[in-house]
């Protein structure tokens, strides 16, 4: 049985872990240009999407706690958009002139 306070709270982490899904897959994409150039950033959205859907999809839902679970779907799409979003700042740094 969830309590109120366990669910006001519950209702909070979803707020932080929508941000913290979208942060992780943006930084990643984002280091790897900044150390590899665009090949290392395609290269950091791939391994990025890939982890999501395993972690998403195969460990979240056996190894998180019930009342911690989110959507797997809301997580791996919050990967995905921060990847996106790394990808077109990328590109839009590339057209305003620097690294290659």
């Amino acid at each position: 049985m969830v309590t109120d306070t366990e669910q006001s709270l519950v209702g909070e982490l979803y707020h932080v872990s929508d941000n913290a899904h979208f942060l992780g897959g943006a930084s990643a994409v984002l280091v790897a240009f900044i150390y590899f150039g665009m090949a290392g950033s395609f290269w950091a959205s791939g391994i990025i999407v890939v982890f999501a859907a395993i972690k998403e999809g195969y460990w979240d839902p056996r190894h998180e706690t019930k009342i911690v679970a989110g959507s797997g779907w809301r997580d791996f799409f919050g990967y995905c958009v921060g990847v996106a979003i790394a990808i077109v700042t990328c590109l839009f740094k590339l057209k305003l002139g620097g690294m290659k």
